[in-house]
């Protein structure tokens, strides 16, 4: 989303994903004061993101479901067409105009890897309601590995880009990080981030299977994997999606996410 300025640090990022059995639409904040802002899909107010202080920094996100289900908000308003704003009181922070309208360009601060209104990318929904797609989408997004309209590029195929954090069990209560999957047409990449786990060597498990040890002696630790590899990263031989990765230390399992 556009930042008018009111909070220059901050940002606001706009997903909207269509699958064959859900449609979920997602509004993220952070870097602003913490407090309460208000999303507004053309002129109604449709909820109220809480932005808070958490371990991976201050932010706040409201969940929008189609078959609703537990901790999201029911999905029940189209936000394509429509301009999207974050407001608090009579301040604009951010804007988007979520346009469905095919061919009038432009790039509405998206930077994730789908681009609206697509006709060949498998992963984006097109605006005629599109078919089921395996990754968020979104509007008019300017980046190389999306097929802009009217560009007559192709899109690759499979596109993924997930990011998720770590589940912490309360084994070691200060602990947090992330984990990211992306794919693209030359390459897969897989990155776990780990913060504040006390010093020690720890084991990463994906769906079960042990794939590394690692040794914890600092505030941060990062494992990076590529297929195929390169220098500096191990080599990516498994397929992390929609598996458990669990971070353990013997049988104490610290850091849990699924990646989807």
């Amino acid at each position: 989303m556009n930042n008018t300025g009111i909070y220059p640090l901050g940002e606001a990022k706009v997903k909207l994903e269509q699958r064959a059995d859900r449609v979920n639409f997602d509004v993220e904040i952070e870097d602003v004061p913490v407090g309460f802002y208000d999303l507004n899909i053309g002129d109604e107010t449709q909820g109220i993101i809480e932005v808070t202080q958490t371990p991976a920094g201050v932010e706040g996100e409201i969940e929008f479901r189609n078959p609703v289900e537990t901790g999201k908000e029911l999905l029940d308003f189209n936000p394509l067409g429509k301009l999207i704003t974050i407001t608090q009181g009579p301040d604009t922070l951010f804007t988007l105009d979520f346009s469905s309208e095919p061919g009038n360009g432009g790039n509405n601060g998206s930077d994730d890897d789908c681009d609206d209104n697509s006709s060949s990318n498998d992963d984006c929904d097109d605006d005629n309601g599109g078919q089921g797609s395996d990754d968020e989408c979104d509007d008019h997004s300017n980046d190389d590995d999306c097929d802009d309209n009217g560009s007559g590029g192709t899109a690759p195929p499979q596109l993924v880009d997930i990011d998720v954090d770590f589940n912490n069990t309360g084994a070691d209560s200060d602990a947090s990080g992330s984990v990211r999957y992306e794919t693209r047409s030359d390459r897969r990449d897989f990155k776990i981030e780990v913060e504040d786990l006390n010093a020690g060597t720890y084991q990463l498990f994906v769906g079960g299977q042990s794939i590394t040890s690692f040794n914890v002696s600092g505030a941060e630790t990062e494992l990076e994997f590529r297929d195929p590899v390169e220098p500096g990263k191990m080599p990516l031989t498994f397929d992390p999606l929609n598996k458990l990765v669990e971070i353990k230390q013997g049988n104490t399992v610290y850091l849990f996410a699924t990646v989807q």
